[in-house]
């Protein structure tokens, strides 16, 4: 297994697109996406029982949800590489130490300078349920907003009733390696929202830059989805 730590627009914007719902019967969801980075497109979520694919231009995301078993596939270099459960949370841990470490070795540094390198203390994440309500996709979505400080927000509109389980946050959570580990805490109290968010729109701050993107959800298809989906691309390294 080889980990690699991305940063590039089109792998944050399918760790926003991979919150995947489990449903009894196969579905497929059809997401349009920007960003303020200049990309655009259309994402594909393919859903079985145990069995979750989303698909971009660039990068595709495959969890097998009973073995946790993530396998991230890069269209542009035709090569992938996988992970476990246990591994990501491994890894979690040791950026954890290693920010814990950085800070401290920062701390006299000025607060902008600290802040501007990544080195500044992690702010909690706060999850605040809105007023009103919005019918995006055929669903009525309710407003939530997650938190990290001024350093990450999601504005999600989630629709109770498509319901997802929690462990398949952990392959949004996967993508955000190195730097950006630190925003892996925002997803796990995403667990604790009911419902599956239609609506998305984020802000980060990452070394000095402002990162931004929204994903719509358009359509949700019914129907059996062939095995074949959720294999890896033949050919691909």
């Amino acid at each position: 297994m080889r980990l690699r730590f991305r940063i590039a627009g089109a792998s944050l914007t399918l760790a926003l697109a991979t919150c995947l719902p489990v449903v009894a019967e196969d579905l497929t969801i059809v997401a349009k996406y920007t960003t303020n980075k200049g990309a655009s497109g259309l994402s594909t979520t393919y859903l079985s029982t145990d069995k979750v694919r989303t698909s971009a231009p660039d990068q595709d995301v495959i969890v097998d949800l009973k073995a946790g078993r993530y396998v991230f596939v890069d269209n542009k270099k035709k090569e992938y590489w996988e992970t476990t459960a246990a591994e990501m949370e491994a890894t979690f841990k040791q950026f954890e130490a290693q920010m814990s470490q950085m800070a401290e070795q920062m701390k006299n540094m000025p607060a902008a300078l600290r802040d501007k390198l990544g080195g500044g203390p992690v702010a909690p994440v706060t999850v605040q349920k809105g007023a009103g309500s919005k019918v995006v996709a055929g669903h009525t979505c309710q407003p939530y907003t997650v938190s990290m400080g001024d350093t990450m927000k999601i504005e999600m509109w989630v629709a109770p009733d498509v319901e997802f389980p929690a462990q398949s946050l952990d392959a949004r959570k996967a993508l955000f390696q190195g730097p950006m580990a630190r925003f892996g805490k925002v997803f796990d109290e995403m667990k604790k929202i009911k419902g599956y968010p239609l609506l998305e729109v984020t802000s980060m701050k990452l070394i000095g830059q402002a990162v931004e993107s929204t994903r719509e959800v358009t359509e949700m298809r019914k129907g059996a989805i062939p095995a074949s989906t959720f294999e890896t691309p033949a050919g691909y390294k």
